[in-house]
This record gives structure tokens, sequence and C-alpha cells, in this order.
């Protein structure tokens, strides 16, 4: 399934001025096209609604509410809409999670400071017990952390998920 900006890059040669106006506009306020109705984006671009709407139906939507709801959809799976478009390109969602991801390491790589990290390295491997913590949203992130990092498990103690247990193993 093409997105949104690859449809209108393939076709922007076939399109009519009007429809140009509209995939002009489209490509200047990618972020904010989730938010507009048809009319409101017929309004801003310039043109009629008819043309937005022979623009949608062009490029394979029934309606302009399926390009929204494809929209909504892609950002709620975690998909960027336009943060870092180039990094993002590919033939399928898959491949395009990927090489967002890759660039995410790739950005946090680049802002860690190494002899921190090497400092934080050498006292992990010198102490005598690491505490994992992790809890709601961060629970799933402390269990890969302990299992990945904490070898051998003896050294290593996770702090249990709910508050209640918490209480109860404070003996480490």
């Amino acid at each position: 399934m093409q997105q949104l900006d690859e449809r209108l890059k393939g076709q922007y040669a076939s399109l009519s001025p009007q429809e140009q106006r509209v995939a002009d506009f489209i490509f200047d306020h990618f972020d904010d096209l989730i938010s507009y109705n048809s009319a409101e984006l017929a309004q801003l671009s310039g043109v009629s609604k008819a043309t937005v709407s022979r623009l949608f139906k062009r490029l394979g939507y029934d309606k302009y509410k399926d390009m929204r709801d494809e929209l909504r959809t892609l950002r709620q799976s975690g998909m960027p809409l336009t943060d870092q478009r180039d990094a993002v390109q590919g033939n399928t969602l898959l491949a395009r999670h990927y090489k967002q991801e890759m660039a995410n390491l790739t950005q946090w790589v680049n802002a860690l400071d190494a002899r921190q990290f090497a400092e934080a390295l050498t006292a992990m491997v010198a102490a005598r017990r690491i505490v994992v913590v992790g809890m709601r949203n961060a629970y799933p992130r402390r269990c890969i952390c302990a299992s990945s990092c904490c070898r051998p498990a003896a050294r290593c103690w996770c702090c249990p998920s709910r508050v209640r247990a918490l209480a109860k193993s404070w003996s480490i």
C-alpha cells in the first residue's frame, strides 16, 4: 500500500493545475492534513470541494474520509508521517519501520558521551548487585534489560511491577 505522499508524487504530472494546487498544499502541510476535512482543505488550497473529491478518487480513495482514516491508522501504529521522512522510504511498512528504528538508534548513539558510557559499563561490571526498575510502560524494557544485561542473574534484582509486591520485596 502506497502512502498518500507517494501516490501524489507518482501522479503529480498528470494532475490538473487545480489538483496540483491541492497536492502542493498537502506537501507543505502534511502534518496538519489529518485535522482538516475536505471543505477546509478546499478552502485552504483555494480550490472547490469537487476538485478535492476528484483528486482523492484519482488517488484511489473512495472518499476523503478514507484517506484521513488511513493517515490516522498509520499515526496510531507509530509510523511517522513526516518526521525524518527521508529515513523512512521503502516498499513495505516493515521496511519503513526498520529504517526509522535504525535512524532512531543512530541518533541515540551519536548523542551518547563515550566516556560516560564506558564509566557506566565499568561500574555495572564492578557492582555487587544491579537493581533494575521499570514500572508501568517501562516494565517491558525492564524485562529486556534484566535478561540481556544482568549476567549472571544472581547479581541482578528486578524491581516488581506492582507497588504492593515492591513493598514486600525490599529485603534484597
